[in-house]
């Protein structure tokens, strides 16, 4: 009797034993799962943080040489090189990096490379006609690069 009480006593600890290095796997295998997973997260913003910064520097130098564009069309103005023709006109800049098309003025600033080309339009529509005003729109192609 005291061996079948030995025996049960083995068998209830090894059955215990082996639930508890089951329930240690599992949960060290949750673990691993969470922690790739968190990595996998962070792996991928840090990618896609990149690209972001990209399109915002390209955004950016856009916006900023659509401004000198509207400098540049102003002071074309006032000496007189440009004029305002009804109902509107337009005039290209592109960088003479790659060779100007026939189409655009060489540009006179320097443009990013992000910049294709700035489109000017010179608008004197019937409601600023004779007025000395005119409307003015630039135009600043960009591609990410």
């Amino acid at each position: 009797m005291v061996t079948t009480k030995l025996t049960l006593e083995r068998m209830l600890r090894s059955s215990i034993l082996s639930n508890n290095r089951g329930i240690m796997l599992f949960f060290s295998l949750a673990v691993l799962i969470v922690v790739l997973v968190l990595i996998n997260v962070l792996l991928s913003a840090a990618l896609n943080q990149g690209h972001i910064v990209k399109h915002q520097l390209a955004r950016t130098q856009a916006l900023y040489a659509a401004l000198g564009g509207v400098s540049y069309v102003f002071d074309q103005l006032r000496v007189n090189n440009w004029t305002v023709v009804a109902p509107d006109i337009v005039y290209e800049l592109c960088d003479n990096s790659d060779g100007v098309p026939s189409n655009c003025y060489d540009a006179p600033l320097s443009l990013p490379r992000s910049i294709s080309k700035l489109s000017i339009n010179i608008s004197d529509t019937a409601a600023t006609a004779g007025l000395g005003t005119a409307r003015i729109f630039v135009t600043a192609n960009y591609t990410q690069f």
